[in-house]
């Protein structure tokens, strides 16, 4: 059998052509992501005047209005233009809610996005990248808070979503539509439990163990987005089909 040698310009062709194909699937992966994360982020915009209601029985009433303000400006940002990896896409929104909300929420939100920095760089949307995301933003948020699990905070949704994703891997299940699902269920239950916690940090803690019996608006704004994030990435992967 013998075999054409290709001229040198007709490899550098085929080459040229094979990397644009690359650079073509790359960019499909990430705007999915990026179209994932703007439903997302609008979902839980939407639910201001619910997260109002909730917070007028705990805090100032206001916590739907602040993160509603940051995520629309999230929206705004990640629209002027495309990215080229996940990371980046997590650190605008982290950064544009820090502007737009302002006070603690605004620092939180910004903590937990903007970890992306300090994660590997993806540019496809897998269990194992949304892990290190959701597990280093957790991290970030515990080190500057001093929060943890039973203080009635964001973080009684987000620590078992986290734990939920970590179980997943480590069970050698990579199936990210289905992992989702169950890491949203846990952090709706997580949200849920707070109604039994007296809070230890913002207004909540001043009112003690009138607190009971009221969710923590911040965990539930955390399972909304959860919520969120595993119904779109449905609706984009069938579509996708």
């Amino acid at each position: 059998m013998r075999f054409e040698v290709l001229p040198f310009e007709r490899i550098h062709t085929i080459a040229a052509s094979f990397l644009k194909f690359i650079r073509t699937i790359l960019a499909c992966l990430l705007f999915l992501h990026q179209n994932l994360v703007l439903k997302s982020l609008e979902t839980v915009a939407n639910q201001e005047q619910y997260l109002n209601s909730l917070d007028s029985a705990v805090g100032d009433g206001d916590h739907g209005t602040t993160v509603a303000r940051g995520m629309r400006s999230a929206i705004e940002e990640l629209q002027k233009q495309d990215y080229e990896t996940l990371n980046a896409i997590n650190v605008v929104v982290g950064e544009s809610m820090m502007d737009a909300m302002g006070g603690a929420s605004g620092v939180l939100y910004c903590v937990f996005f903007r970890a992306a920095r300090k994660c590997d760089t993806y540019t496809e949307l897998t269990l194992d990248a949304f892990y290190n995301f959701v597990s280093r933003g957790l991290e970030e948020l515990k080190r500057r808070s001093g929060a943890e699990a039973g203080d009635k905070t964001m973080l009684d949704a987000l620590i078992p979503a986290v734990d939920t994703v970590r179980q997943h891997l480590e069970a050698g299940n990579t199936d990210l539509i289905a992992a989702l699902q169950e890491v949203a269920q846990a952090a709706r239950q997580g949200s849920d439990s707070t109604k039994e916690m007296t809070a230890r940090f913002g207004r909540a803690k001043f009112l003690g163990e009138r607190a009971l019996n009221n969710v923590d608006p911040g965990s539930v704004s955390i399972a909304i987005l959860f919520e969120s994030f595993c119904e779109n990435a449905k609706s984009l992967a069938e579509a996708s089909k």
